[in-house]
């Protein structure tokens, strides 16, 4: 049988998806659009995995069996081993709601389903995802989907309608591209991580392949060998463009992606051997990372991830010699693991051992994902201590609260916002029954709203959202002498009632988006009448470690009980702070309103707190602790008997 020839300039393109991939994992600010190195990676295996099966279907050799195996000893051993090298790390060094994501990802990467995992983890209190060792390997479940799936379509339109085959897979990346583009903005986080927005990317690879195999480089090349260069080269300058101009709030995939995605088809199409790019990406050293970068992108996260979990300081010279690191441990797997499990070991005339061993192998990971799932991480004693001391009574806030309590009794309060109001609740909650007085909660995570303006929740609008600002109206009208407590995100992305956003990234972010904000708030507080007791909670300040990656003993926090722990990043958020000043000056015009500024109680004048006498502040990154939660509340429990 006779293979497809070996492109050299295909594994240069590969190193030029991986180290972006890697630079931008690290945090280095100038490769802010990195990770379009996976739409590469996408754009290669739709053209290489399209390229080999109808090689080996035209000279009547394909087997679907041996096309599986081939796969499975391609991704599965470097993959069982980098997985089976995070189990100990996990284990010792993960506080309670980490290991029981990352047990959850065991068990995603065994179905081939991490894309949908990550999908489903990403909320208001999914971890901090640079934090996840296995992050990266919801991509190699959209290619393992597509692996399952694709093959049995090509094949089928082979035997039937061969000539059909292009224009299909046209179609289909065309619907698949516009899926991207709407759901985009209206489903970002599933269309970042599902198979169906990502399908376009790999048929831009198949569509090379076909046209590749039609001559159609050839027919160019007759007429001008300037051209095919031309092309190349606005190949590589487009994938350069998306690197250092896209940014984490690019919407990706999108119509924007065809700027890393067109550039890798025109390099795969265009880049020959013979011409400038081809040459470029022939160099040595990067056939060299390109051979070795499906390990290096396996190991990168896992190194970068728990380096994290144990560092408060991540500085520059340390990441660069861990991406160095992953780079050594990519290349001592690919010559003990990858190259001799794809191309010796077990190798037979059939398929079928190789697949029953990695269909164990598979199972095994399951049964490991879901022991851990179920057994506790081994965390050091001061780990718990601190965990203890933050739940105070072990209650979990999110899960403790009511939305009513004595109706009956018109003093009280009313507490409306999102899951920042939640936080409170509790401890509001027992205050008023101590009092004997009313309370209504009046909110959902992520869902507050204010005239014409609403919370986003994963790109679109909850119903939730809405019945809540009609209730909080209704309760204002209903109970015109309980004191209304207003706390929330207000660096949540915001729209307009029609769904439109407001801004680029949100009212912490965007600074007319802040603007606006600010606008309707104050018309909304200013409405109210004069004998409304109102009682504003500002920003809680962003904290860069929290609850669920603190240290586990002195090696991140150096006097762990004894001492403050401070978040070491100062003082900054420049439009939450402005946003929290304007609300403070707004309240200073009006004798019935009175704000309390979190930054007063959780910073001093160069840096906010993240843990104090043993007990730590942050829940997640936004979120107290009951610990913290509570010691605002008493604060609004005094600012209620001033304002009455």
């Amino acid at each position: 049988m006779t293979a497809i020839a070996y492109r050299p300039e295909i594994d240069g393109l590969r190193a030029l998806a991986v180290l972006p991939v890697m630079l931008f994992h690290a945090g280095f600010a100038a490769f802010s659009g990195g990770y379009v190195g996976v739409d590469i990676f996408f754009v290669i295996s739709g053209y290489l995995i399209t390229s080999i099966i109808i090689n080996e279907a035209e000279q009547g050799q394909f087997s679907l069996l041996r096309f599986y195996e081939r796969r499975a000893r391609r991704i599965l051993p470097a993959l069982l081993l980098v997985i089976v090298a995070t189990l100990p790390p996990s284990y010792f060094w993960m506080l309670g709601s980490q290991w029981d994501n990352y047990s959850e990802s065991l068990v995603a990467v065994a179905l081939f389903a991490s894309n949908i995992l990550f999908w489903l983890q990403d909320g208001y209190f999914a971890g901090l995802s640079e934090e996840k060792p296995l992050l990266h390997t919801w991509s190699l479940a959209v290619e393992e989907q597509y692996y399952i799936l694709f093959p049995l379509l090509l094949l089928l339109v082979l035997r039937f309608r061969r000539d059909w085959l292009l224009p299909l897979i046209i179609v289909i990346a065309g619907a698949s591209l516009g899926w991207a583009e709407y759901a985009a903005r209206v489903w970002p986080t599933a269309n970042f991580y599902l198979l169906p927005s990502r399908i376009w990317e790999l048929a831009a690879g198949v569509i090379c392949a076909l046209w590749l195999r039609q001559g159609g480089r050839e027919k160019i090349a007759q007429k001008s060998r300037t051209v095919i260069n031309a092309a190349a080269i606005a190949g590589l300058g487009l994938i350069a463009a998306s690197i250092f101009l896209f940014t984490a709030a690019t919407p990706i995939p999108s119509l924007l992606a065809l700027m890393p995605v067109g550039g890798t088809a025109l390099i795969i199409v265009f880049a020959t051997r013979q011409s400038w790019v081809g040459k470029g990406l022939s160099f040595r050293p990067l056939v060299a990372i390109g051979l070795i970068s499906y390990g290096a992108y396996l190991w990168h996260q896992p190194i970068l991830a728990y380096y994290r979990i144990k560092s408060f300081h991540h500085d520059t010279v340390t990441l660069c010699l861990l991406l160095l690191l992953s780079l050594v441990l990519a290349w001592i797997s690919y010559y003990l693991v990858e190259r001799p499990m794809r191309h010796t070991l077990l190798k037979g005339r059939s398929p079928l051992p190789f697949l029953g061993l990695s269909l164990a192998a598979l199972a095994l990971l399951i049964a490991i994902g879901l022991w851990g799932r179920y057994m506790p991480p081994q965390l050091p004693h001061e780990s718990r201590y601190g965990v203890a001391t933050s739940a105070g009574n072990g209650n979990d806030w999110r899960m403790h609260y009511a939305a009513s309590e004595n109706e009956d009794r018109e003093a009280g309060i009313i507490l409306y916002g999102d899951s920042q109001a939640q936080q409170y609740a509790a401890a509001l909650l027992t205050r008023a029954r101590d009092r004997q007085a009313s309370f209504d909660y009046l909110g959902a995570p992520s869902c507050i709203g204010f005239g014409d303006l609403f919370s986003l929740v994963r790109g679109t609008i909850a119903r939730q959202c809405r019945d809540n600002h009609r209730a909080m109206r209704t309760a204002l009208e209903k109970h015109p002498d309980r004191v209304l407590v207003i706390a929330q995100d207000w660096t949540a992305p915001l729209a307009d009632s029609k769904g439109t956003r407001l801004g680029s990234s949100g009212a912490g972010k965007d600074a007319m988006a802040a603007s606006e904000l600010r606008k309707r708030f104050t018309d909304f507080i200013e409405d109210l009448p004069e004998s409304r007791k109102v009682i504003i909670i500002g920003q809680v300040p962003t904290a860069r470690a929290a609850l669920e990656t603190m240290e586990h003993g002195p090696a991140r926090c150096q006097q762990y009980v004894d001492a403050e722990c401070p978040d070491h990043y100062p003082r900054r958020h420049g439009l939450m702070r402005d946003f929290n000043s304007a609300m403070a000056k707004l309240a200073a015009k009006h004798s019935n309103i009175i704000f309390i500024d979190p930054y007063a109680v959780l910073c001093d004048s160069t840096h906010c707190f993240i843990r104090r006498d043993g007990a730590f502040i942050y829940y997640d990154d936004q979120h107290l602790t009951p610990y913290a939660a509570r010691n605002i509340a008493e604060l609004i429990d005094m600012a209620i008997d001033t304002v009455r």
